[in-house]
């Protein structure tokens, strides 16, 4: 006789509740909702300005999941992070939330250093203000983007 036939034969109720639960997503979603409730903003806007990296990532992400507008400033701030993973993850969790003011930086946000942030202040762009202005913007970018001569007679490239 196998260890798992026994298992089942000392636990069946144990067993019987696994096969009965459906995992749907709307089952899957009931729990992460339940789960969201109970964490703490506070904490977790604490966590994202003073705590280690991973804990910066992780309280930008929730954060984001939870989709409240009052935590647009903190992810605001965190767009200016030391670390591009805390930017990238702060940038889809505003693009999550929305809101006029998280258009306004990640639009800022798209002149990131790192190539990961913008990409992600991008689709986050999309995701809240939709392609078609995204597009009007990166033209409008390009638009303002000159190349002047110095009166070297040198080429510098100026972003307006």
């Amino acid at each position: 006789m196998s260890s798992k036939s026994s298992d089942r034969e000392k636990e069946p109720k144990k067993y019987e509740k696994m096969r009965g639960n459906e995992v749907t997503k709307e089952n899957i979603q009931n729990e992460k909702n339940r789960r969201l409730e109970r964490i703490d903003e506070e904490t977790l806007v604490k966590d994202l300005s003073n705590g280690a990296v991973p804990l910066r990532l992780k309280a930008a992400k929730v954060l984001g999941a939870k989709g409240d507008e009052g935590s647009v400033g903190p992810l605001i701030h965190a767009l200016k992070d030391n670390d591009r993973r805390v930017r990238m993850e702060a940038a889809r969790s505003l693009g999550k939330i929305g809101g006029e003011s998280a258009v306004i930086f990640l639009s800022q946000a798209l002149n990131d250093k790192h190539e990961s942030v913008r990409g992600t202040a991008r689709i986050a762009l999309i995701r809240i203000i939709g392609t078609k202005k995204v597009q009007e913007m990166d033209q409008s970018r390009k638009e303002k983007e000159e190349i002047r001569k110095t009166r070297k007679g040198q080429f510098e490239y100026r972003w307006v």
